[in-house]
């Protein structure tokens, strides 16, 4: 069990105090992932707290990801994050695999349709070309993580087959079979909160916090090749950036 204590003495909140002990037993595995925590009954007599102060304490750690509830059940600790990192250009297959995770995807929606203006400026195509656009639902382990949209250039890519991206990476299609080299890619993330139907999907609660991602990937004649929409679940995922300093300029 932890083994930090609260203290009646310390300036800190016993709100804080009771997070902290609990955050120093999920991270020392007194309850691990999966498991529930102790009811708050037990809590508030464990620790001579409030019900109020139990409530802020584990609220404070559903909101980082560390604890979540199931309706009816109780409070339980969630598994570790998996980390987005943006360093390098990799697939979502490519970066799950890279943490021992196992990639599966539904295939939601496929078909070829027009370009609207923000799509088209991203592929850079005309207002008469169709672009291909694929839904999928992607898993890591089984766990859906990312809801995403790809739209390919019509004249490029018409005659993809949709159906293998339930299990093959789009990106070793696009280099082995259309001897596409993908060299670099921008992305603009935007922090939201996921509506009824897109949570529904993802298997997560409504109002969970989430990333808004849009990536536009290039080829080595710095042609657009994809444009893709992500939304990746907040509380399963986190974004990590690797920075590299220059140079001071005296």
């Amino acid at each position: 069990m932890p083994t930090l204590t609260i203290s009646r003495t310390s300036p800190l909140p016993l709100h804080y105090q009771l997070r902290e002990v609990l955050r120093a037993g999920i991270n020392g595995g007194a309850w691990r992932p999966g498991q529930r925590i102790p009811a708050e009954s037990e809590l508030c007599t464990r620790y001579r707290v409030s019900r109020i102060t139990v409530r802020q304490a584990v609220a404070a750690l559903v909101a980082e990801g560390l604890l979540y509830r199931a309706r009816g059940r109780g409070t339980f600790v969630a598994a570790p994050r998996v980390s987005h990192v943006v360093s390098e250009l990799v697939s979502f297959t490519e970066e799950m695999a890279q943490r021992g995770l196992t990639t599966t995807s539904r295939i939601l929606e496929s078909g070829t349709v027009p370009a609207g203006e923000r799509i088209r400026d991203a592929l850079q195509v005309s207002p008469s070309e169709a672009v291909v656009a694929i839904r999928r639902l992607r898993f890591a382990d089984g766990e859906p993580l990312a809801l995403q949209t790809v739209y390919l250039p019509g004249s490029r890519f018409g005659g993809i087959d949709a159906s293998r991206l339930a299990t093959e990476s789009l990106y070793r299609i696009l280099e082995q079979e259309y001897g596409i080299q993908i060299v670099r890619a921008q992305e603009v993330y935007r922090p939201i909160v996921l509506r009824r139907v897109i949570a529904a999907a993802l298997r997560a609660s409504t109002r969970t916090a989430a990333f808004e991602v849009e990536r536009t990937t290039f080829d080595s004649d710095n042609r657009p090749v994809e444009f893709v929409t992500s939304i990746l679940r907040g509380d399963r995922m986190q974004l990590t950036l690797e920075l590299i300093r220059k140079a001071a300029r005296l």
